[in-house]
């Protein structure tokens, strides 16, 4: 049987792994990569890699600098799972 991560990036990707969930998708782990810091839903595991707020706006290349500082974090979190 083959391993699905759904992996939802900021809170768009958490309420699109909030519906797949809901709506029954099944054999699937579900977690969320984010920058918002006070997210007191756990219906889903996040992992805040980005520490601090980030918002709608900001230009793609704020996200990937964020991204690139926190790699080593994201890649054992990948490795863990996969």
């Amino acid at each position: 049987m083959s391993k699905i991560l759904v992996i939802g990036v900021g809170n768009a990707g958490r309420n699109v792994c909030k519906k797949l969930k809901d709506d029954g998708l099944s054999d699937a782990e579900f977690v969320t990569f984010g920058g918002y810091q006070n997210d007191d839903r756990n219906d889903i595991p996040h992992y805040n890699f980005v520490k601090r707020s980030l918002y709608p706006g900001y230009p793609p290349e704020v996200y990937k600098a964020f991204a690139e500082k926190n790699i080593d974090d994201i890649r054992e979190f990948l490795e863990k799972h996969v």
